[in-house]
C-alpha cells in the first residue's frame, strides 16, 4: 500500500522567541509594545497571539507573528494544504467543498491564489540556487482545448522541476532563447537529455557538457539492430554484434573501436539515395555512435551525472497524472503550477 506524505509548514500559537533588533531600521534598542490576538483560518487553530514592538530610534511599531503566520487570514499550513489538494487532482471547488466539511470557509478564487502563490514561491527558491546538472525533456499537454508542446527543466540533483516553457523541443532557436538565460542564472554545467538532435545543437551553442540518456541509446540501437539483421549480409553480422556489445559495456576506448568497425564497412550506396542498403545503414549507425561516444558515457567519468534522464521523465510523469485528472488546463498558470507543485508530494 502506497503511503502519501504531505509536507506542510508548522504553525505556532505564539511567537517562540523575542526579537533583538528593529525589523525596519535594524536598531538594537526596541520595546515590547503589547500583545494582541489574531483570528486565523487553520485546520487546528482559530486564533494566535501576536507580539507588537516599538523601535526607540525610528519610533515605528510593527507586529511579530508566530511561525507559520503572516498578515493573511489563512495560515501557511492551510494555504499549502489547499494548493497540494489541488495538485492531487481536486478541482478548485472540490477543495472548497472538502474544507467546508471541516468548517473551513474558502472561496475557489482563494484556492487559486494559494496555488499560484506556492508555485511562485517554489520557482523563486529553485531558480535562486546553483544547479550543476540539468535534465531536459519534452512533453505535450492541452491548454484551452489545444495541444501545446512543452520543454521541462529539472534539477537532477534533487529531482525538482526548475522551469517549464511552452515551446517545441525540436525548435532549436526557441529552446536556446529560453534555456540560455536560465542556464547562466543557474550556473549549469551539464545537460542530460534524450538523443534528439536539437539538444545536441543546444549544448554545443551553450558550451555545456552533454549526457545522452543511456536508456534511449540502448532502445534505439536495439530497435535499429533488429531492423537491420534480416536484410544484412551474413558477413557483416559480427560487426552488428560488436556494436551491440559496445553499447552494453560502454568501454572507455569505445570510440576507437567503433571507428575501426566503420572503416571495415564498404560504401554501397550514395548520399542522395532514398533507399540505403542495410550495410549503408549499419555504417551510418556506427559513425553516429563513434561521433557521440563521449556523450553516452559522461556519467561514468563524472559520478554526479546520471546516465539516464529518468529524473526528468518522473517529474513529467507526475505532471501527466494531474493533467489527465483535469482533462487539460484552462490557462498556462495551471500548467506551470502543476509542474512545480508535483514534487511537493512524496510517495
Amino acid at each position: 500500500m502506497a503511503i502519501l506524505t504531505l509536507r506542510l509548514p508548522a504553525v505556532k500559537p505564539a511567537p517562540a522567541s523575542q526579537l533583538a533588533r528593529c525589523s525596519l531600521c535594524g536598531w538594537k534598542r526596541i520595546q515590547r509594545w503589547g500583545t494582541c490576538t489574531k483570528p486565523v483560518r487553520d485546520s487546528k487553530l482559530q486564533q494566535v497571539i501576536v507580539q507588537r514592538y516599538r523601535c526607540c530610534r525610528c519610533h515605528r511599531t510593527w507586529r511579530h507573528y508566530p511561525e507559520g503566520i503572516d498578515r493573511a487570514d489563512q495560515t501557511l499550513r492551510l494555504r499549502h494544504l489547499a494548493a497540494l489538494l489541488w495538485t492531487l487532482g481536486l478541482s478548485l471547488r472540490g477543495v472548497v467543498a472538502l474544507f467546508d466539511a471541516f468548517a473551513l470557509t474558502l472561496s475557489h478564487m482563494t484556492v487559486l491564489r494559494d496555488v499560484r502563490a506556492l508555485a511562485g514561491e517554489l520557482r523563486h527558491q529553485r531558480q535562486a540556487r546553483r544547479v550543476r546538472v540539468l535534465g531536459l525533456d519534452g512533453a505535450v499537454t492541452r491548454i484551452a482545448g489545444q495541444e501545446v508542446g512543452l520543454v521541462v527543466a529539472v534539477d537532477l540533483g534533487s529531482g525538482e522541476p526548475i522551469a517549464v516553457a511552452a515551446i517545441e523541443e525540436r525548435n532549436v532557436s526557441a529552446v536556446l532563447a529560453w534555456l540560455g538565460p536560465l542556464a547562466r542564472q543557474l550556473e549549469v554545467e551539464v545537460l542530460v537529455t534524450d538523443d534528439l538532435h536539437s539538444y545536441q545543437t543546444v549544448t554545443e551553442q551553450l558550451g555545456l557538457y552533454h549526457q545522452r540518456c543511456l536508456f534511449h541509446l540502448r532502445r534505439w540501437v536495439g530497435r535499429t539492430g533488429r531492423e537491420l539483421r534480416p536484410p544484412l549480409p551474413s558477413e557483416w553480422e559480427p560487426i552488428l554484434d560488436q556494436v551491440s556489445e559496445l553499447v552494453r559495456a560502454l568501454p572507455e576506448d569505445g570510440a576507437i573501436q567503433l571507428l575501426q568497425l566503420w572503416q571495415q564497412l564498404p560504401r554501397e550506396g550514395r548520399a542522395h539515395r532514398k533507399d540505403h542498403t542495410a550495410v549503408d545503414k549499419l555504417r551510418r549507425l556506427v559513425w553516429r555512435l563513434h561521433h557521440n561516444w563521449a556523450d553516452y558515457r559522461l556519467g561514468l567519468t563524472q559520478p554526479d551525472v546520471p546516465l539516464t534522464n529518468n529524473g526528468t521523465e518522473q517529474a513529467i510523469g507526475r505532471f501527466k497524472v494531474r493533467s489527465r485528472s483535469v482533462r487539460g488546463f484552462k490557462a498556462w498558470s495551471g500548467v506551470d503550477a502543476t509542474m512545480l507543485l508535483a514534487t511537493r508530494l512524496a510517495a
